[in-house]
């Protein structure tokens, strides 16, 4: 388990191991500064430190409440959103939306783009009201510009269904996301990126309602299928794709299958945005669950340590998938028949999921139905 554990630190041009140089926005390692020259103009676009660059630029000549300060607060937001870093994401959008409502009015393309960023950030961050809110907002603007069927309203369809089906509200998850699939057909195709971002959260929702493996599968493999053709072999929609992949088969038990498509994502993961993100946490998390169907505790245990101490830092203690990791190391301990550390790792889990996500969610019944397990285990093991 070491070689998964450990950070290889890929260079993200060449992607050759042991990388020493990095840059000031700590996304990212390279081997050598050729290297890392070669990427600067893919990776300017994602900096963070560059883009700050740009928006102090930005205040000293066009005044801190310019349209150029707005749209430079918008790209550094959309990029600390493709770092992990919501809550820096959420001050920018802010900021970008205050200026652009108070000199520009809120019927504009721009101010649809920065509420969908916000909305999609807030869903990141389990906050669902103040991402569904930011999302008809968004969906209000691009209705009148672009449009009701443009690529653009796809994509604000596509964050609704995923905010509803993370809500429980699956049927009108489909429905959000089936009108989104038919838009971006009609504009795009049946093989463009939005069709695969909305078959992937459909592919979700079916996870969460049970019952549809098969559509599950097949809906996954498509989407994998039709990212590898739009994004050639590395990006974070293919990781994604893995990760739901390798869940829906192990769920149905081709566990070595799994495991090829979990470790495919850690690398793509590792290269393209670090060992800090939460996404590396996701495939490590993945991997320990894998590892406990094998019953090879230990390595699990390690797995979803360094999950959760991931998470812990990028996202806070009290992030549901904070909660996740606390629950799956409690199922570990409870397998080993360490009970008194499962109950504790419940405990915790439950505690922040009903502060976050509310005492009725199905994070948290699943948690209240482990630790009565997790009891009656104990019960027997003392008897």
């Amino acid at each position: 388990m070491a070689d998964l554990l450990a950070n290889p630190k890929y260079c993200q041009n060449c992607n050759a191991p042991g990388s020493v140089f990095k840059c000031p926005c700590k996304v990212g390692y390279y081997c050598s500064k050729d290297c890392q020259k070669k990427h600067w103009k893919t990776h300017k676009l994602s900096c963070v430190y560059a883009l700050d660059k740009d928006l102090k630029g930005a205040k000293k000549d066009h005044g801190k409440n310019s349209w150029q300060v707005a749209v430079a607060r918008y790209e550094s937001a959309e990029a600390y959103i493709r770092q992990g870093r919501f809550a820096e994401a959420e001050r920018n959008f802010l900021d970008a939306l205050r200026i652009i409502r108070k000199d520009f009015g809120d019927k504009n393309e721009l101010y649809g783009r920065a509420s969908m960023g916000l909305g999609s950030t807030y869903a990141k961050m389990c906050r669902f009201d103040e991402a569904a809110e930011a999302l008809e907002k968004s969906l209000a603007c691009v209705r009148i510009k672009p449009g009701e069927r443009s690529s653009q309203a796809g994509i604000v369809l596509n964050d609704i269904g995923e905010v509803l089906l993370k809500q429980g509200k699956f049927r009108e998850s489909l429905s959000a996301l089936e009108e989104a699939k038919q838009i971006h057909t009609e504009v795009g195709g049946a093989t463009c990126s939005g069709v695969s971002l909305a078959l992937t959260r459909i592919g979700c929702c079916y996870n969460r309602m049970g019952g549809h493996k098969d559509k599950e599968l097949a809906v996954f493999k498509q989407a994998l299928a039709i990212n590898r053709d739009v994004y050639g072999s590395d990006s974070e929609e293919i990781a994604r794709a893995l990760l739901n992949l390798g869940a829906v088969t192990a769920d149905m038990h081709s566990l070595v299958e799994a495991r090829s498509y979990y470790e495919e994502a850690l690398r793509i993961y590792r290269r393209i945005r670090g060992e800090r993100h939460p996404s590396v946490a996701d495939a490590l998390n993945n991997i320990g669950n894998l590892l406990r169907q094998q019953h090879q505790y230990d390595d699990a245990l390690e797995m979803h340590n360094k999950a959760l101490k991931i998470r812990r830092r990028a996202l806070g203690d009290d992030h549901p998938t904070v909660a996740n990791s606390h629950f799956n190391i409690g199922r570990v301990f409870d397998d080993q028949g360490n009970h008194a550390a499962a109950q504790d790792h419940f405990k915790q889990g439950l505690a922040i999921n009903d502060r976050s996500l509310g005492e009725d969610c199905i994070e948290s019944k699943a948690i209240r139905a482990e630790m009565v397990r997790s009891s009656a285990r104990r019960s027997c093991a003392q008897q």
